[in-house]
């Protein structure tokens, strides 16, 4: 297994390029509201799903067509997203899925503000944007076994590390 070393919040952290069980629930998880969300999408901007009358008109501009085109550019492209690089395992895997958690997140809170009515896929959906979310986290720590194989390096000395500053550049 090789390890990419990024850089993510001030720090370094390791990122195993190999796939973990985490990475196919994880995989499957943003998957499936992709998938969900691009339905979704397909339904408001075709016209064939429709919140009725009252609803409908409290909507951004009292549009289904821009309904449907925000739901694909804030939950089905990046939940996309984040299950392919879920599937390959990379440097940016654990900011991609943390960030289609997040604007899954958001997206159900502004969802919130502007139809004000609720229904069950609300709290499913933010349920699994917390899966989500929790999974980049998961997918951001690695597994023990990689944490210690490849120590952190910049909490270890030069003597831990066999190239030292080499690794992290010059600092």
């Amino acid at each position: 297994m090789t390890h990419r070393l990024t850089r993510s919040h001030g720090g370094f952290m390791n990122t195993p390029t190999k796939r973990t069980p985490w990475h196919t629930a994880c995989t499957v998880l943003c998957a499936t509201v992709a998938v969900s969300g691009y339905a979704g999408a397909v339904g408001l901007i075709g016209g064939g799903l429709s919140f009725g009358p009252p609803i409908d008109a409290r909507l951004p501009f009292g549009s289904l067509l821009v309904a449907g085109l925000a739901l694909l550019g804030f939950v089905a492209v990046p939940m996309s997203v984040a299950a392919a690089a879920a599937a390959r395992p990379g440097p940016y895997t654990s900011a991609l899925v943390l960030a289609a958690g997040e604007l899954l997140i958001a997206w159900i809170a502004v969802e919130l503000t502007f139809i004000q009515t609720y229904s069950w896929l609300q709290p499913l959906y933010l349920v699994g944007a917390g899966v989500v979310v929790a999974l980049a986290w998961l997918l951001a720590r690695g597994t023990p076994r990689d944490r210690a194989r490849c120590p952190d390096p910049v909490h270890s000395t030069s003597s831990q590390t066999s190239a030292g500053a080499d690794e992290l550049g010059r600092l």
